[in-house]
């Protein structure tokens, strides 16, 4: 029913992408040796491999630089913090007091 929908729409659904920092990840996916520093993400690489050769998802690196989620879950620079904070369109508002009237 969808992709009648999405044909008329003349839209073409691209696959939904994983997008990772590890190029170890990246690799390993590509040659999918098993090592015993492996063994604790086994179970979750196998059922994401699994849905990459279906072709459901991708696969994609993306380097640490362009990784946007560092801010909200890595303790960054200051430099690294205001350029992802930007990014995120995130501003300095003034302050609110607990009245609710704006001081500058």
């Amino acid at each position: 029913m969808a992709n009648f929908i999405f044909n008329e729409l003349h839209i073409h659904p691209t696959l939904p992408k994983f997008f990772s920092n590890n190029l170890g990840v990246i690799l390993l996916r590509a040659n999918p040796i098993m090592h015993s520093r492996t063994k604790h993400f086994q179970l979750d690489m196998h059922s994401v491999c699994h849905y990459i050769q279906k072709k459901k998802v991708s696969l994609v690196h993306l380097p640490t630089r362009y990784q946007v989620d560092d801010v909200l879950t890595k303790p960054l620079s200051m430099s690294s913090f205001t350029h992802f904070r930007d990014k995120l369109m995130v501003v300095i508002n003034p302050t609110i007091n607990l009245k609710g009237m704006l001081s500058m």
